[in-house]
């Protein structure tokens, strides 16, 4: 008969058990993760674009706001139809998106959208308000989705 002394058959391993639960631990610590840390790459990409968006309509307000031929535009035209600002501003019209301006920054297509009102008080004080909008296409998602929106105010000529 062999004899076994205790020190070879001592218990310092670990068992099949003890090694599957750590295993799925592991695999649940690692889910969790990946879902956080997913999330927070798509909370990352909105907000680049939010960001962007804003900036890009503060742009166009801006040019806008400060461009003569839209004065012009705005002041001798009679109908009170104040549509396609965004040709003074000189935006490229989108070939996959018809009747749409694009602007592009950072490989990102972003379609701003302008609109003038007057009101018969602003209309007394020369002033026209200007609401640029900033839409984007998510996919094949028709209409366009707004990002954000800013607002301002042009002067033309001068107060009598």
């Amino acid at each position: 008969m062999v004899n076994y002394s205790k020190s070879r058959l001592s218990n310092t391993g670990f068992t099949l058990i003890e090694i599957l639960v750590s295993i799925t631990i592991l695999g649940i610590v690692i889910t969790i993760f990946s879902a956080v840390f997913s999330n927070s790459v798509t909370f990352s990409t909105k907000t680049e674009d939010k960001f962007s968006a804003v900036n890009i309509a503060e742009r166009i307000l801006y040019n806008t706001t400060n461009n003569e031929s839209v004065i012009n535009y705005l002041v001798h035209n009679t109908n009170q139809s104040f549509t396609g600002i965004e040709r003074f501003l000189g935006l490229p019209e989108d070939p996959d998106h018809p009747n749409y301006y694009s602007y592009e920054i950072n490989n990102k297509s972003y379609y701003p959208d302008i609109s003038v009102s007057q009101s018969f008080k602003e209309r007394n004080l020369n002033l026209f308000k200007v609401k640029v909008e900033i839409l984007m296409f998510e996919g094949t998602e028709e209409p366009p989705k707004k990002i954000t929106e800013v607002y301002g105010y042009l002067k033309a000529g001068s107060n009598e």
